[in-house]
């Protein structure tokens, strides 16, 4: 398993502690600056067990999109929001609402497909080039500071889904 080192948590609280006041003003630039960015020695790689055109492909973005009755991310949490949302693929997304707040949305309000490309999906699923869409999409935020809590809350939760879906292949979107 791919592993942060061992004295990042130790990194990342010194950075929170140093960095919060410019994270709470907005002032990215000069609080990422000095941001502890995990590095990995191993990169996990599984080649594509049959033809794409066969494949179950999920999309996982981080364009913080959420469905119809779903609450929306609170994009005021200053290490940002942790929580994440399953999003049905099966029927369009009626109704949706953005709620981010680290990055423009205008094209996306306009169609979620530019962050979400789910209409996207199903497309190339009826075209034939991929075998077909998994039932269940991801959506979260993607400002996220805390890599631990990525990598040991959200990976193997996130990996369970893919397996319980059947999915050969992600459609990885950051924003």
């Amino acid at each position: 398993m791919t592993e942060l080192a061992a004295d990042w948590p130790q990194q990342y609280h010194a950075w929170w502690n140093a960095c919060r006041e410019l994270v709470a003003a907005h002032e990215w630039k000069a609080a990422f600056r000095s941001y502890p960015w995990p590095t990995f020695t191993t990169a996990p790689w599984t080649a594509l067990p049959k033809p794409l055109a066969e494949s179950r492909v999920a999309l996982i973005s981080s364009s913080g999109v959420t469905a119809v009755g779903q609450p929306p991310f609170d994009e005021n949490i200053l290490e940002g929001d942790p929580t994440w949302r399953i999003i049905a693929t099966g029927n369009p997304l009626a109704a949706w609402t953005i709620r981010h707040g680290h990055y423009d949305p205008t094209a996306a309000l306009k169609d979620y497909n530019t962050v979400f490309p789910l209409d996207v999906l199903r497309s190339l699923a009826k075209d034939g080039v991929i075998g077909d869409v998994a039932p269940r999409a991801i959506s979260f935020i993607g400002f996220q500071t805390d890599a631990k809590r990525v990598l040991h809350e959200w990976a193997p939760r996130f990996a369970q889904i893919l397996r319980e879906d059947a999915v050969d292949a992600v459609l990885l979107v950051p924003v």
